[in-house]
């Protein structure tokens, strides 16, 4: 590994281990820094596209989306900038629960709404099985740390299980609308900062 790799890793695993406090930016410089990314973000519609037809209000929805997902997956960004993985996906999941849906193909909508849905059932995971860990070795179990780690191993199979039924419904979901619509629509997969770094 290089040493910028290596710096890289070492951020990271702060990030992912020390959660809020392993990541030093403040609240304040985290919001900037998610407020300059989903600014930047910039739609432009397939020629002959009316953007306010149901096809126009689709596209734009999906690849704004897209885009926003790929805010978390930017793994060397974030440590970069001293973001927990935490803070970017329920910051991520925030955002794609907001994104206006009024006249927006429903099947687009179900979409979007199932990665939401499966970052946050993802981070949950992580958070539970965290839980369950301390909760045992706090409780002088001397089998805590045994099941600490098979806690993780669960959450990580939990973690891989949600990203999978989540990619493949959204798979599905734009081969959908590309036939419906004979547009183009960006891939959009969970993983990186979403998951925490847990794949």
């Amino acid at each position: 590994m290089t040493t910028t790799q290596n710096r890289l890793l070492v951020a990271a695993l702060s990030c992912v281990l020390g959660g809020a406090s392993g990541c030093k930016a403040s609240h304040e410089v985290q919001d900037s820094y998610f407020h300059s990314r989903m600014q930047a973000i910039s739609v432009e519609l397939p020629a002959n596209v009316s953007p306010d037809s149901k096809r126009g209000r689709t596209y734009k929805y999906w690849q704004t989306a897209q885009a926003e997902v790929q805010i978390c997956m930017d793994i060397p960004s974030l440590v970069e900038n001293h973001i927990s993985y935490q803070r970017a996906g329920n910051t991520v999941i925030q955002s794609l629960r907001r994104l206006p849906s009024v006249g927006v193909d429903e099947d687009a909508v179900r979409a979007i709404m199932a990665v939401a849905n499966g970052i946050d059932g993802a981070a949950r995971a992580e958070l539970n099985t965290a839980i369950q860990a301390g909760a045992s070795a706090a409780g002088g179990n001397s089998s805590g740390v045994g099941e600490g780690i098979a806690g993780a191993a669960k959450s990580i199979s939990q973690t891989r299980d949600i990203k999978g039924q989540v990619d493949a419904q959204v798979a599905l979901t734009r081969a959908l609308l590309e036939s419906r619509y004979g547009d183009s629509y960006a891939p959009i997969t969970i993983s990186g900062g979403c998951l925490a770094g847990l794949e």
